[in-house]
C-alpha cells in the first residue's frame, strides 16, 4: 500500500504534484458522470440540417478529467450507404494516451448491416468512451430527424452523483401562485414578496429528480399571510406540509425526492423568529 497526500509547498521543488494528483481531490465528492443541472446536460438533438446533429452544451467528470461544452456543438455523421443501415453512437472520450491527453465529442461510426448494432465502445487502458445518444442511420437517409436519436445519458453513462450537493444553484421570483420550479436546473427558489394565494407548488413543478435529491423553498409574504397549496408532487415526510405563511416572517422549508412516492417529501420547516 502507498500513502499520497497533497498539499504542501515545494521547497527547491521536492514537492511537485501532478493534474490527477489534483483531480484526485474529486474523488468520492463527484461521482463520474454528466452534470444534470449544468446547460443542457449533453443532450443530442437533430440540426434539421442533412447529416448533422448537435450536443448540447454541459459539463461532464470522468476519469478525473472534466469536459465543458458551453454552446451546442455540431457534428456531421458520415453519408448513409445506399442498401444497408447502420447505428452511429455519439460519446464524450476521454483519451489519456500520452499523443493525446484531451478530451473530445465524437461520433463513432457504425459498421452498416440489415440488422445493424451499436458500435462497440472503447472502455480500458487510457481510452475511455461514455455514450450521449444513438443514431439510427437507414439506407438513403439524408436527414437526421428526432425519431432516428435514442438518448443513452441516465441509461447507460450516469448522471454525476453528488454534484446537487457541489453546484448549488437557484431562482429567485417576487411573487406566483403557481411557482415554476424547474428540478433539473435548481436546488432552491425563493419567493420574496408573495401578495397572492399559492394555488399549487405542482402545476409548473418540472425535472427528472433522483433519490435524496434536495430542493430548498423559502417564502416571504408582501405582509399579509397568504395560503400555500402544494399539490400531488408534495408530501409530509415526517414534517407536515405548511399551508399558510406568517405576515412578514420568512419560512425556509426543506425536501428530499422519494422515488418510492415519486413526491418530494417535507423534512423541515423553519420560522423567521
Amino acid at each position: 500500500m502507498t500513502v499520497t497526500y497533497g498539499f504542501f509547498n515545494s521547497l527547491d521543488g521536492d514537492r511537485i504534484y501532478d493534474a490527477e494528483q489534483i483531480s484526485n481531490m474529486f474523488d468520492g465528492v463527484i461521482a463520474d458522470g454528466i452534470f444534470r443541472s449544468q446547460g443542457g446536460g449533453f443532450a443530442v438533438l437533430t440540426n434539421n440540417n442533412g447529416m448533422e446533429v448537435k450536443v448540447s452544451s454541459g459539463r461532464a467528470w470522468f476519469n478525473s478529467t472534466w469536459t465543458l461544452n458551453d454552446v451546442d456543438y455540431i457534428l456531421t455523421l458520415d453519408p448513409a450507404n445506399a442498401v444497408l443501415h447502420r447505428i452511429d453512437t455519439i460519446v464524450i472520450e476521454v483519451d489519456k494516451t500520452a499523443g493525446v491527453r484531451a478530451n473530445s465529442v465524437k461520433v463513432i461510426t457504425g459498421t452498416p448491416s440489415a440488422s445493424p448494432v451499436r458500435p462497440t465502445l472503447i472502455n480500458s487502458g487510457d481510452v475511455h468512451q461514455y455514450p450521449l445518444a444513438d443514431i439510427y442511420i437507414a439506407a438513403t437517409t439524408t436527414l437526421i430527424l428526432s425519431g432516428h436519436i435514442t438518448n443513452r445519458i441516465d441509461i447507460d453513462t450516469p448522471y454525476a452523483a453528488g454534484i446537487t450537493g457541489t453546484v448549488q444553484r437557484f431562482d429567485t421570483i417576487a411573487c406566483s401562485a403557481t411557482p415554476a420550479i424547474d428540478t433539473d436546473i435548481l436546488d432552491a427558489f425563493s419567493i420574496t414578496a408573495l401578495a397572492v394565494d399559492v394555488t399549487s407548488f405542482t402545476t409548473n413543478n418540472t425535472g427528472a429528480p433522483t433519490n435524496f435529491q434536495k430542493l430548498i423553498i423559502r417564502i416571504k409574504d408582501n405582509g399579509t399571510a397568504r395560503a400555500l397549496a402544494w399539490g400531488s408532487k408534495f408530501e409530509a415526510k415526517g414534517v407536515a406540509l405548511p399551508t399558510t405563511t406568517t405576515a412578514n416572517k420568512t419560512m425556509t422549508i426543506g425536501f428530499l425526492y422519494d422515488t418510492v412516492t415519486a413526491k418530494w417529501g417535507c423534512v423541515a420547516v423553519m420560522l423567521e423568529v
